[in-house]
């Protein structure tokens, strides 16, 4: 945990070794410093531990164990500030820095006062070769590697040798570097041709008295005056007085290559203002102080993604050039422009002009783990295509070019780019909408969608992206000359499509996306991705955009961070877990907060804009950085040092959401639209192509600003008064316009092309007058739409959520749960939507209720929903629990089902009569993932479930080994297996098929019917047992249909994960509390490692005539084990 002073991330005798990388010229090099001081080069690997230490007559000590450390990280600098017994009142300062010309670490150690006796001693030892099986190439002790990996180690100076001389010391190893580079993906000239490695050189500016010691001396100082050097270290000791004295350590270029003192200094000074260039590229000022620190150290860890030519996907870990991923935003929005384009160009020329050799579509079939081995000659690999592993990140990609196009307005890129970002559309259509009916299907193109698979679908990810990328070429073609019907065209097919197909009014949210085979069902709980794309893809309109951020408030867990000074947001609400279903990632919720910024949420913007931040850069294991999975993440917590699609996303939501700087230089525009929390009186940033200054008081907002090359300026500011303001600029006067906007009206001022500009915007008339609106309501309850001075010129219900209404008073309709809709006001010259949002409640609901065997009563609360008051409540049931399951209690104004599993005394078996389903049952449920599962499948390019019904396109682990041994053998001699609740089941022979198995996949049936024999019940239980996919998470799976002799029926959906939880396990209930029932469903113990859920439901007292059990969605496979009814 840091805290934040003066800019610097500070902590107080943190335990933290090398976790902080201080970045030096861009490559593979890295120094590692951390809470303590000490320090390591990686090159990668173990190159080399640093030292610092003191004695004073017979007493020693490393720093690493000093009675006080305070260390302070300013972004590129490291200070660490030394209190101990030794020092007696004095201080001992280090800095240290990494080179920015060269391979090395420089410290710049003082004394604040003399202390007499003193001795500052420093050694470096422990080049060691690249074979650690403990320490990546990629060390990152967040979530990847322990730091005691680089734990200075005695053996890692074996075969290490030291030369002193007054100029300092050398030191080579036995071993030379593998210069090899074995990784899949494209990689800088310097990773693929490693230089030799010619040692490390050491100097001072001191030079009092240097030595060989053995390398026991890294675990005890006092070892430094041993005779005997078995692994050798260099050693330099000196008696500090008022003048700094620098240390340092560089790679060796060449065999005579060694560092002098001289250069220490400049070196020093030359690392120190560079760092501070890059800490200042982009400045903030604003009230709040944790911002201001926060922007240089983004600027900081945007500045080490770079690695020639390419923008890195990963400071540490995956400092690898992946396309596509969110990287390439920072240099566009934080600068330099040159090293964007520098990636962009690298990757677009591996587009293939041609589609030789590509005639197939879909994919190769893999027939035991995966769907995703493409074939060659698969139209993935057509015309159109760029460098992209096993990812479509060229939706990305391109989405980064057009932003960068937009920022710059730089004529000679766009017409460079515009044949290429055609080429993909064209790739585009023909891979992922084959069908052509405007929905694009997602194929791993964002960050979290390793082990997704959409099966064919159409998705609204896929769609947002592609749709905004024609609407770009539209504006590119006009520009260039050339014809921008087809764009259009398209364009507006997609977005068509998106609101037709894809948009849920009664949720307002669009559905992750659209089956084209099977049921062909609309999956409806989307993740965030499909929030945060469609709005930043200019897919939803003002109200739409309003209410996905509403949906996203009340259906995602939020996760407050800092002193409640912001929220993460959990990606999904999807299970079974796999590696990026439903994480909690920075990155994710800062893109999210740049779509609550255009849909006009100003405050939950910041909130998810400083939350993953702080999260990151304050409460996590490095100071200063953006991590990938937050710490707070229960299946993934801390991966990831300095990770770019976080640096990316923060990028961008700093520059176009925060101050509101949305260039497009393409049309010479330039939107200035802040989207300030209410209390800012002040505000400015400054950029290598732009500034902007803010500041607002009583009556007057002012904005300065200045752009790299001239533009109409538009300037939008929510307005909060019912006279058209007073505006001013450059000091003439001007006559706004006041837009309709949700949450308020808003000014516009349009600016004749300028590259500086001053608009002042004073306010005139009366406040705004909203009208109160409750959180919390019942059906039935009116509330009023309009307050003295307003009139309703428009009521928008699209979710339903009105029984009836007029223009002055709403009544709320029967449908329980979180609503908004919107109410168009004017007051005067301001019009504006109001946006209602409301949580429908019960008047009085019944919580908690819990059966208690012991007294035969339900305890539970009482909460009445028009008081808000609740009360502890126990009450006899009318129901007899003569066998277990789910009884309905009632109250005069309120009913709940409550769980009676647990009885005092076991009900009698002879109650119950199970059905056998011995003609119907088709497999052993143990071989469920023994089956080879190849049909139907979709044509397209698409990744999916592999062959054995269980594993995932990215590799996931082998199914896991099931048996049925339990069901088949424990049973009575009438062939009955009796659960844990009491209830029997009818089991067959062992050694036969023991299960109804249904799926889309033709292996088996889509439902079976199973008659019953006509008798009358009163409640049926059903065990049921099968596979789940996180796709399918939310929705009913399959369909339990009783169907009576009279012609009715009664249905009991399967709903992962309500009442239907995966064969192999139970959901992860810590982690996964969230999207998982408050009541689990009941377990059953089949076999070892194999579970079924046990079901039940009451039914009419009549004659029953079948059971149908059928399945709904595709990629599961789910079989009924056995009825009961009573």
């Amino acid at each position: 945990m840091y805290t934040i002073e003066n800019n610097c991330f500070v902590c107080r005798n943190g335990n933290g070794r090398y976790n902080r990388p201080l970045y030096g010229q861009y490559g593979t090099f890295i120094t590692y410093a951390g809470d303590r001081p000490e320090w390591a080069l990686s090159r990668p690997g173990k190159t080399g531990n640093l030292l610092v230490g003191i004695t004073k007559g017979k007493k020693g000590k490393w720093l690493i164990d000093a009675d006080t450390v305070v260390a302070s990280y300013c972004p590129g600098v490291y200070t660490h500030e030394i209190s101990d017994r030794l020092l007696g009142k004095q201080k001992l300062v280090i800095r240290s820095v990494a080179m920015r010309d060269a391979d090395g670490l420089v410290l710049d150690i003082s004394l604040t006062g003399p202390v007499k006796g003193l001795q500052v001693v420093w050694a470096f030892g422990g080049i060691n070769d690249l074979s650690d099986p403990y320490c990546t190439p990629e060390y990152d002790v967040n979530g990847y590697d322990h730091e005691s990996h680089f734990f200075p180690n005695p053996e890692d100076s074996r075969g290490n040798h030291v030369t002193i001389d007054s100029r300092g010391f050398r030191m080579t190893a036995d071993f030379a570097i593998d210069c090899r580079d074995n990784s899949a993906h494209p990689q800088p000239d310097d990773v693929h041709n490693r230089k030799p490695h010619y040692g490390i050189s050491g100097a001072s500016t001191t030079g009092e008295h240097s030595f060989v010691a053995d390398s026991s001396a890294f675990a005890k100082i006092a070892n430094l005056h041993s005779k005997r050097v078995v692994h050798p270290v260099a050693v330099e000791s000196y008696e500090p007085d008022d003048q700094p004295a620098l240390i340092g350590v560089r790679m060796m270029r060449n065999g005579s290559d060694r560092l002098t003192r001289g250069e220490l200094k400049k070196r020093f000074a030359y690392a120190l203002a560079n760092h501070e260039a890059v800490r200042n590229r982009v400045t903030v000022s604003t009230p709040d102080a944790d911002l201001n620190a926060i922007v240089p150290a983004l600027n900081a860890s945007a500045d080490a993604l770079w690695h020639a030519p390419y923008i890195m996907h990963g400071g540490i870990h995956c400092h690898g050039c992946y396309m596509g991923w969110r990287s390439p935003y920072a240099p566009t929005a934080l600068g330099p422009w040159e090293r964007a384009e520098s990636h962009f160009n690298t990757f677009a020329k591996t587009q293939k002009k041609d589609s030789k050799g590509t005639t197939r579509g879909g994919m190769q079939m893999s027939v035991d783990v995966e769907y995703s081995r493409v074939r060659r000659d698969s139209i993935l690999f057509s015309k159109g295509r760029m460098e992209n592993q096993n990812y479509n990140m060229q939706e990305g990609f391109i989405d980064q070019v057009i932003r960068h196009c937009l920022y710059t307005g730089d004529d000679k890129f766009l017409k460079k780019m515009f044949p290429v970002i055609k080429r993909h559309l064209e790739w585009e259509k023909r891979c992922f909408d084959t069908d052509n009916d405007g929905l694009y299907e997602n194929f791993a193109n964002t960050h979290i969608s390793d082990a997704h698979g959409y099966y064919g679908a159409g998705c609204a990810q896929a769609s947002a992206y592609t749709h905004f990328a024609n609407m770009f070429m539209a504006r590119a073609a006009k520009k260039l000359g050339k014809s921008p019907k087809p764009f259009l065209a398209e364009a507006r097919k997609i977005r068509n499509a998106l609101n037709r197909k894809l948009w849920i009014p009664t949720d307002g949210a669009y559905g992750e996306c659209l089956d084209t085979i099977g049921n062909k069902l609309l999956h409806d709980n989307p993740e965030l991705p499909s929030i945060y794309h469609i709005i930043d893809s200019e897919v939803a309109d003002d109200l739409q955009a309003w209410q996905m951020l509403h949906y996203v408030r009340h259906t995602y867990e939020h996760v407050t961070c800092g002193d409640d000074q912001g929220e993460l947001v959990w990606s999904c609400n999807w299970v079974p877990w796999s590696w990026s279903i439903r994480q909690l990632m920075p990155n994710e919720t800062c893109h999210l907060a740049l779509s609550a910024w255009q849909a006009g949420c100003y405050q939950q913007g910041y909130r998810y804009f400083i939350g993953p931040l702080i999260d990151s850069m304050k409460e996590s294991k490095t100071p200063g950085h953006v991590i990938a999975t937050s710490p707070r993440d229960l299946h993934n917590p801390m991966l990831g040092t300095d990770f770019g699609c976080g640096i990316g996303a923060a990028a961008r939501a700093l520059i176009e959401g925060l101050f509101g700087l949305r260039l497009n230089h393409v049309d010479g525009e330039a939107v200035i639209a802040p989207g300030f929390p209410d209390d800012w009186d002040h505000a400015s940033i400054t950029t290598p192509y732009a500034t902007l200054e803010y500041a607002k008081d009583k009556k007057r907002r002012t904005l300065r600003g200045t752009l790299h090359k001239a533009a109409t300026v538009i300037v939008q500011l929510p307005y909060t008064h019912d006279a058209l303001p007073s505006v001013t600029v450059n000091e003439h006067k001007v006559t706004p316009e006041l837009i309709c906007g949700v949450a308020a009206p808003t000014v516009q001022v349009r600016i004749p092309a300028t590259d500086a500009f001053e608009c002042v915007v004073t306010t005139v008339g009366k406040q705004l007058r909203s009208v109160p609106c409750p959180t919390r309501v019942v059906p039935g309850q009116k509330i009023a739409l309009v307050r003295d001075g307003t009139n309703v010129l428009e009521i928008e219900d699209s979710q339903g959520c009105l029984s009836r209404h007029t223009k002055k008073q709403a009544v709320i309709g029967k449908r329980l749960g979180h609503y908004c809709f919107f109410v168009k006001l004017q007051q005067n010259d301001s019009v504006w939507w109001q946006a209602f949002e409301i949580e429908i409640q019960p008047a009085t609901e019944i919580l908690n209720p819990t059966f208690c065997k012991h007294t035969g009563k339900v305890y539970c609360e009482l909460r009445n929903n028009v008081s808000g008051t609740t009360r502890s409540h126990s009450l006899q049931p009318e129901f007899d629990a003569t066998v277990p399951g789910t009884y309905t209690i009632t109250t005069k104004t309120a009913h709940a089902e409550v769980g009676v599993w647990d009885l005092p005394e076991p009900p009698a078996l002879d109650l119950f009569r199970t059905a056998d389903l011995s003609a119907h049952v088709n497999l052993d449920i143990e071989f469920l993932f023994d089956q080879e599962y190849h049909s139907p499948r979709p044509a397209s390019c698409s990744y999916m479930i592999g062959t054995n019904g269980f594993s995932a396109w990215t590799g996931s682990p082998e199914p896991p080994r099931l048996n049925s041994l339990y069901f088949a053998r424990r049973v009575d001699e009438k062939k009955r297996f009796v659960t844990k609740q009491g209830v029997p089941f009818h089991s067959p022979n062992w050694k036969s098929d023991n299960s109804v198995m249904i799926s889309q996949y033709d292996n088996f049936p889509t439902s079976v019917r199973i008659p019953v024999g006509k008798r009358k019940y009163r409640r049926m239980y059903f065990l049921v047992a099968g596979s789940c996919q996180p796709l399918s998470s939310q929705m009913d799976n399959a369909l339990l249909r009783v169907r009576f002799v009279d012609g009715s029926e009664k249905l009991l959906p399967i709903n992962n994960p309500k009442n239907y939880w995966p064969i192999w396990g139970d959901f992860d209930i810590q982690a996964d509390a969230f999207c998982l029932p408050a009541v689990p469903p009941q377990r059953v113990l089949i076999g070892r490692n194999t579970w079924a859920n046990l079901l039940d439901m009451t039914v009419p007292y009549k004659p029953i005539a079948s059971v149908e059990f059928e399945c709904l969605v595709n990629e599961i496979v789910i079989g009924l084990l056995g009825i009961t009814m009573y």
